[in-house]
């Protein structure tokens, strides 16, 4: 790891909840805009012949924050892991170190 970066776990959990927050923005919006961006129900006249480019507008508007959603969750599961990962390395050197502390305290000098 380049000497300018540092992995702080307890950071790396935050920024998952941040992440999970914002995915479930996503999920409101999706839910949102299909309940009322896309309602034809008005449609009148020649207009009623636009509502299945509007469904199809409404179809692809959910499935791209369907997606984003689930990027945005698997992005916070990855970094789960990454600061799981630090933590276990990091209680590892705890107890390396803890070890030769106690090594060099039964030494004789």
């Amino acid at each position: 790891m380049p000497e300018h970066m540092r992995a702080v776990p307890f950071e790396l959990h935050g920024y998952g909840g941040l992440l999970d927050r914002n995915a479930g923005h996503f999920e409101m919006i999706r839910n949102h805009a299909a309940e009322t961006a896309f309602d034809t129900s008005g449609f009148t006249g020649v207009i009623v012949t636009l509502i299945p480019v509007v469904e199809g507008v409404a179809e692809l508007c959910g499935e791209t924050l369907r997606i984003a959603r689930e990027r945005l969750v698997n992005v916070r599961e990855k970094l789960a892991e990454t600061a799981d990962d630090h933590e276990e390395r990091e209680r590892q050197l705890g107890e390396m170190i803890r070890r030769i502390q106690d090594e060099l305290d039964g030494m004789k000098v």
